[in-house]
C-alpha cells in the first residue's frame, strides 16, 4: 500500500516539476542566445513532412510540425515542448519513487536529482530529438514498473506501443527495447512471455536498489534495463550521457527510495535533521551550477568567465584541434545566427537584379542552410546544402548562374565554379570556431551541371575539416595581401 501524504504535502512534488517547467521555458527569453543549429535543421525537417529523414525516424518531425502549428514557431513557443517534457520526466521521477514505497522525502528527492541533473537540464532546454526520448524512455520505465507490481499481463500493450514510438522518434531506442528484453528473460516476467499479451505489446512497438536491495526485488526488471543501456552504451564505443540519459529518471527514484530507508533508519533528532536538509541543498546547489553553465542564463561575456568553462578541452579531442571555444560550444552554436543571415543578406543585396533572379546559395552546414530558410527564405535566393537531409533535397534545379557559397571547401570552389570571389567573411565573438573567419564565396555557375557535382559536394571531407581549412586559406589570404602592401 503506498504511503499516505496528508494534506497540502502531496502537493509539493508536481509544485517542484511545475517550478522545473519555469526554470527550463523562461531562459529562452534571454536575448543574448538564440536557436541551436539542430533546430534549425528540425524546423527545415518540418518544411518537408516525409515518413522518414536520413538521419531520423519521422515522429519527432511530426510532433514539431504540429506543435509549430498551434503555438508557432517562435523561440518561446517551441521551447514549451521540451520544458513540458521535463516538468513531466521530473514529475514521473517523483511517482515512481512513490510506487516503489518511497514517502514524500524519497519522491521530492527523485524530482530533484531530475531538476538539478545538468545532462537533463541541456536536454530539455532545447527543441531536440533527445527531448522525447528521455520523456518515452521514461514512461516505458514507469509502465515496466507496474507491470512488476500489478503483474497485469495487459500491460505489454501500453509498454510496447510506448516502445514503438520510441522506435519512431530515435533509432537509439533499440536500446530500451533491448533492456527490456533481458529484464524480461532474467526476471520472473518471462513467465508472461507463454500468454499473448507481450507479442501482442511487441505488435504494437539507483541499480544497486534494484539489483541487490531486497526492497526493489519485484523492480529488478528495470535494474537490468539500466544496466543493459549501460553495457550497450560502452560496447558501442560511445559513452556520451545522453545516449542513455531517458534510463536515468528510474535510476533517480530507485535510489531516492533507498536513501529515504537510510534515513528512517537514523537515531536522534540532529542527525535526521543532517540527513533530511543536506543533501537536497548539496543538490540544488550543484544544479545551480550547472544550470549557469549549460542552459542560456549568463551573458556570454560572463560565461566566458564561468569556473566550469573550458575553452580548450581535453587534448586531442576535436575543440583542441579546431580551437578554442570560447563558451560551450551547445550555447555558442546559439550566438550568431540572426548575425550570420544578415551578413549573407548583405551580399545578396550587392548582386544585379539579373544575377539575383538566377543565383542560389549553398551551405555546407545545415545549421547555416536552416538559419538562412527560417529568418529569411522570402528575402534570399533559394538555399541548398550537401549535408544530412538537405542532401536529398538537391541538387539545385536548373541551371543557377551565381552561386553564394558558405563553408564550401575553397579549392573545389575554385577548381569546378565560374570566377570565385571571397566578398565576405563571417565573424562572431563567441560562436565555435569552425563557423567564425568563414569566407563567404561569390562565384559564377559550376563548369559541370549541379547534378553531376552533387554527389561530389556530398563526398567531400569532413565538414569540419573543410571549414577549417577554408578558414586558413582565407588568413593566409589576407597575410599576403597585407605583405604586397608593405613596402
Amino acid at each position: 500500500m503506498d504511503p499516505p501524504n496528508a494534506g497540502w504535502r502531496s502537493l509539493l512534488p508536481p509544485g517542484l516539476a511545475l517550478g522545473f517547467f519555469l526554470v527550463l521555458w523562461l531562459p529562452s527569453l534571454s536575448p543574448h542566445y538564440g536557436f541551436y543549429s539542430d533546430e534549425l535543421y528540425y524546423l527545415a525537417c518540418a518544411d518537408r513532412p516525409a515518413l522518414g529523414y536520413v538521419d531520423q525516424p519521422p515522429l519527432f518531425v511530426w510532433l514539431l510540425r504540429l506543435h509549430r502549428g498551434l503555438l508557432g514557431d517562435s523561440q518561446l513557443a517551441l521551447r514549451a515542448f521540451p520544458a513540458a517534457a521535463g516538468a513531466l520526466t521530473a514529475f514521473l521521477a517523483g511517482w515512481m519513487a512513490r510506487r516503489m514505497g518511497g514517502g514524500l522525502f524519497a519522491q521530492l528527492l527523485a524530482t530533484l536529482a531530475v531538476a538539478v541533473s545538468g545532462q537533463l537540464l541541456l536536454m530539455f532546454s532545447f527543441f531536440t530529438v533527445n527531448t522525447t526520448a528521455i520523456l518515452l524512455w521514461t514512461v516505458a520505465s514507469w509502465i515496466l514498473l507496474e507491470l512488476c507490481r500489478s503483474r497485469d499481463p495487459r500491460l505489454w500493450l501500453p509498454l510496447g506501443a510506448v516502445l514503438g514510438l520510441a522506435l519512431l522518434n530515435k533509432h537509439t531506442a533499440v536500446v530500451p527495447v533491448a533492456g527490456v528484453a533481458v529484464a524480461t528473460l532474467l526476471t520472473p516476467l518471462r513467465r508472461d512471455l507463454a500468454t499473448r499479451w507481450p507479442w501482442l505489446g511487441a505488435l504494437a512497438g539507483g541499480a544497486w536498489f534494484f539489483l541487490v536491495s531486497p526492497r526493489g526485488l519485484r523492480f529488478r526488471a528495470l535494474g537490468w534495463l539500466f544496466a543493459t543501456g549501460l553495457v550497450l552504451a560502452i560496447i558501442g564505443g560511445s559513452m556520451l550521457p545522453y545516449r542513455i540519459a531517458g534510463v536515468f529518471p528510474a535510476a533517480f527514484a530507485a535510489g531516492a527510495v533507498l536513501l529515504e530507508s537510510i534515513r528512517r533508519t537514523d537515531v536522534g533528532t540532529v542527525r535526521r535533521i543532517w540527513n533530511t536538509w543536506t543533501l537536497p541543498a548539496f543538490m540544488l546547489l550543484i544544479g545551480v551550477a550547472s544550470a549557469t553553465y549549460v542552459m542560456p542564463i549568463l551573458p556570454p561575456e560572463q560565461l566566458a568567465r564561468h569556473p566550469l568553462n573550458d575553452p580548450i578541452g581535453k587534448r586531442g579531442s576535436y575543440r583542441s584541434e579546431i580551437g578554442r571555444n570560447e563558451i560551450p560550444y551547445h550555447l555558442g552554436n546559439r550566438t550568431h545566427w540572426k548575425a550570420f543571415v544578415t551578413e549573407i543578406e548583405g551580399v545578396v543585396a550587392g548582386l544585379s537584379p539579373e544575377q539575383r533572379r538566377e543565383a542560389i546559395i549553398l551551405a555546407d552546414y545545415f545549421g547555416h542552410a536552416g538559419a538562412l530558410e527560417h529568418y529569411a527564405a522570402e528575402r534570399l535566393p533559394p538555399v541548398y546544402s550537401p549535408m544530412t537531409g538537405y542532401f536529398l533535397w538537391g541538387p539545385p534545379e536548373g541551371a543557377p548562374q551565381t552561386v553564394v557559397s558558405i563553408g564550401i571547401d575553397g579549392e573545389y570552389v575554385r577548381a569546378h565554379f565560374e570566377r570565385p570571389e571571397v566578398v565576405a567573411t563571417f565573424r562572431c565573438a563567441f560562436c565555435p570556431p569552425v563557423v567564425n573567419e568563414l569566407p563567404i564565396y561569390l562565384t559564377g555557375p559550376p563548369k559541370r551541371s549541379f547534378a553531376e557535382l552533387w554527389p561530389e559536394i556530398g563526398a567531400l571531407d569532413d565538414r569540419r575539416k573543410r571549414m577549417l581549412r577554408a578558414q586558413q586559406a582565407e588568413a593566409q589570404r589576407r597575410e599576403t595581401s597585407a605583405a604586397q602592401r608593405t613596402p
